[in-house]
């Protein structure tokens, strides 16, 4: 995803369903570019793919900047920074930096050049 390849996968079938929802519902899990796919369907997704180099191209921009945006050298700092914070103060609310509305990590990770 680094390098702005799409990355094909197994990220909300089967087991991991419920999980899954869990996580997109408090993190940042919703924004992740991974094309979902399994045995059945990993044929027909990657001849959409390359049928549509449109499409390709901005899902490569998307992994691109996911990636930049957390799990960068910056986004590590953040994170860090957040739980030695939250070890040394008693109103740190560390388990929703990620949260989609009531979370603070997207304004930390945009004051930050």
């Amino acid at each position: 995803m680094s390098f702005g390849v799409p990355v094909v996968g197994s990220v909300n079938n089967g087991d991991w369903n419920d999980l899954y929802k869990c996580l997109s519902r408090y993190s940042f899990v919703a924004d992740c570019p991974i094309i979902s796919a399994n045995v059945e369907s990993l044929e027909v997704i990657l001849r959409d793919l390359l049928s549509f180099p449109e499409k390709l191209n901005s899902i490569s921009a998307e992994s691109r900047k996911y990636v930049e945006r957390y799990h960068s050298f910056k986004a590590g700092g953040i994170l860090f920074k957040e739980i030695i914070d939250c070890v040394y103060s008693d109103n740190k609310d560390l388990k929703n930096m990620y949260h989609p509305i009531s979370g603070y990590y997207n304004d930390l990770f945009d004051e930050i050049e």
